[in-house]
């Protein structure tokens, strides 16, 4: 039998039905990975009390044995990445900003999972306010990945997909503006969603580029993203982004054949850039749901080229609009240097912000400037519309759209940060589906170098119980048990 840190979300929730193991013992496994490993690993920057949270397990055990559990989630650990609102712990989003703020309520999601008795563990890591691709830009340690500590996890929730990896908790929830959920999942050999923008609320989120970013699920198996989806999606009157979409059971259809169904591969995230290791896992892949019944047809999506500048010149602004409201005044850090307001504004956001954040910030004010914002920043929001236009019209013929997750290996650390160029172009596979608003999700597709490979899913808006229908039928065509070695 296998131990309860490598048991996927499936899998445990099936053995408590069965009486085989509790909720408590699930939950003590997951606070013993941390003690024994989150030094190593970096995923966690804050715990609640094992106490409190062994209660918490308690009483959903309490909850099994009366035949009245709240949900499929009821007695799991679960991580939350360190920016999302929790009661209790300090969100800092990896940065020094925040590195003593408190916040006075529940993001949405979070309440969600603790009215369905989900067990929220803790805070991880991740890059500093979600800017970044490796987690190297926290304030405060890197994260490192389960399968080789001397790589990356990935980012910008590098935090949540490594400690889902390494067993320290069933579930996690990440935020992805620009494949922030879905790289590091396939970093790390777990499963990752990006829903459709708007689908879960995005109320006690802090702020990076808000019209790209969408918090989601990370699991060992689409199951679990499932079984989270149900919990946390849903219109939320707190967020005006949320949208009225009808409700949806995700585990309902999970396990229906994808006979018949049409699959789109892009050209242009298939060959050009991506590693020959990546290739050869992406060609089975394809094997596989042909196997299944699927029909994949390769076709051309040109736009592509031009998704990274549109991203980038969007967020940036986006970026600098939300993050002007850490002044050193209203809350967060304030620097000590206070000789005039225009000294202690300076001295604050030079002591609080790390350089991806900085760097950020500056390109987000010189693309909104009057001199350049009909130059840059207007034509890139034009060129946005076109890419949701021309992917709508690649869904009005094919049900769905596959790539690798990302185009090469997990990398060694400082790889991205001395190369910040080609740090920005490894979101090239994963932006699209943020650009367009639509669900993408990743999940393991095998091992090349003793490192994990991911499979990207795309589909149309609303559609995530098709993307986690094919994801479970091709997950179990593999049949995967993607388990890192930890020392």
């Amino acid at each position: 039998m296998k131990k309860i840190s490598e048991l996927k979300f499936k899998e445990t929730v099936e053995l408590i039905k069965k009486r085989e193991i509790s909720c408590s013992e699930v939950t003590r496994s997951a606070l013993d990975r941390i003690e024994e490993y989150n030094g190593e690993l970096g995923s966690y920057i804050s715990v609640f009390d094992r106490d409190f949270l062994m209660k918490k397990a308690d009483e959903s055990d309490k909850r099994y044995k009366n035949g009245a559990i709240l949900s499929e989630i009821d007695g799991m650990p679960i991580s939350v990445k360190d920016n999302i609102h929790v009661l209790g712990l300090n969100t800092t989003c990896g940065s020094n900003m925040l590195r003593n703020y408190s916040p006075c309520f529940n993001a949405t999601v979070a309440e969600k999972i603790l009215k369905s008795g989900g067990v929220i563990v803790g805070k991880t890591n991740c890059d500093e306010f979600a800017m970044g691709s490796t987690t190297e830009t926290s304030a405060f340690k890197n994260a490192k990945n389960p399968w080789n500590p001397r790589k990356v996890p990935g980012g910008s929730s590098g935090g949540s997909a490594a400690s889902v990896a390494a067993g320290m908790c069933q579930l996690s929830l990440g935020s992805d503006a620009d494949g922030s959920i879905r790289q590091p999942s396939a970093f790390c050999g777990i499963a990752g969603l990006k829903p459709t923008y708007g689908l879960i609320s995005r109320f006690g989120l802090v702020a990076y580029a808000s019209s790209f970013e969408q918090i989601g699920p990370m699991s060992r198996d689409v199951y679990g993203l499932g079984a989270m989806l149900n919990i946390i999606s849903g219109r939320d009157n707190k967020d005006s982004t949320s949208i009225n979409s009808p409700v949806k059971n995700y585990l309902e259809y999970i396990d229906k054949d994808i006979k018949g169904l049409r699959i789109a591969v892009f050209t242009e995230l298939y060959s050009e850039g991506v590693a020959d290791s990546v290739r050869e896992k992406f060609d089975e892949s394809v094997r596989i749901l042909k196997e299944l019944g699927a029909i994949v047809e390769e076709i051309s999506f040109p736009t592509i080229k031009y998704i990274i500048p549109a991203y980038y010149l969007i967020a940036t602004a986006e970026a600098s609009s939300n993050l002007a409201r850490y002044d050193g005044v209203k809350y967060g850090h304030s620097s000590l240097n206070r000789a005039s307001y225009e000294e202690a504004l300076f001295s604050t956001r030079s002591e609080g912000f790390g350089k991806e954040v900085k760097k950020r910030i500056l390109l987000g004010n010189l693309v909104l400037s009057s001199e350049y914002c009909d130059r840059y920043y207007n034509k890139a929001v034009k060129l946005r519309k076109r890419i949701q236009s021309e992917m709508n019209g690649v869904f009005s013929k094919y049900d769905a759209v596959i790539s690798p997750t990302t185009p090469e290996l997990p990398f060694n650390f400082n790889e991205g940060t001395t190369n910040p160029l080609k740090m920005y172009l490894w979101d090239a596979t994963t932006v699209i589906a943020n650009l367009a608003g639509i669900p993408a999700m990743s999940v393991p597709c095998g091992l090349a170098a003793g490192l994990p490979v991911g499979l990207q899913i795309i589909g149309k808006a609303t559609s995530e119980d098709l993307i986690l229908r094919i994801g479970s039928n091709f997950e179990k065509a593999v049949g995967l048990d993607m388990i890192p070695i930890l020392n």
